[in-house]
């Protein structure tokens, strides 16, 4: 006669990790669609605004400078986020400063390079932390973006938050 074994269940490591897995996932999934939606919601302080802000253009060639024009549209590359409309631009020479041979500090001209000062006027949502383009692009004072227009693509570092209005 055979006996009726019982099988005993074994756990082993590999049972623990894929357990210990699975809970994770189930526990990230929760705080990502309980908790996070709803602190960026609170946060908001006011939507549907529009802001002016002045951003440099260093040592821009001179095709950027004569391809950009008021009423252009403003991107940023990385995300394709809308930042904005160009309203006025100011060009200048782009100025290097340089050691003569004397060492002494000097100013010279680069010849087909300019500095390009840019007005925009874009829609912001304000949050707590700060201003948001499009409710997406942060927008600090000296931070840097890479942009584009319908005829340019270039870089620019934000000089100055001018001033906010409501509406579009």
């Amino acid at each position: 006669m055979k006996k009726n074994k019982s099988k005993k269940f074994k756990l082993n490591i590999i049972d623990i990790v894929i357990v210990v897995i699975l809970v994770s996932i189930a526990a990230l999934l929760v705080y990502k669609f309980s908790a996070v939606n709803k602190s960026s919601e609170i946060n908001i302080v006011k939507t549907n605004a529009t802001i002016e802000y002045e951003a440099d253009i260093i040592g821009a060639r001179i095709y950027t400078a004569d391809s950009i024009k008021i009423g252009d549209k403003v991107y940023d590359r990385a995300k394709n986020t809308y930042m904005g409309e160009i309203v006025q631009i100011e060009i200048n020479p782009y100025v290097q400063h340089l050691l003569d041979a004397e060492g002494q500090l000097i100013s010279v001209e680069k010849p087909d390079y300019y500095d390009i000062k840019l007005r925009i006027k874009g829609p912001i949502t304000d949050k707590s932390s700060g201003y948001f383009l499009s409710g997406v692009l942060e927008l600090k004072v000296n931070s840097s973006y890479s942009i584009q227009t319908k005829t340019i693509m270039s870089s620019f570092k934000v000089e100055n938050i001018l001033n906010e209005s409501e509406g579009q």
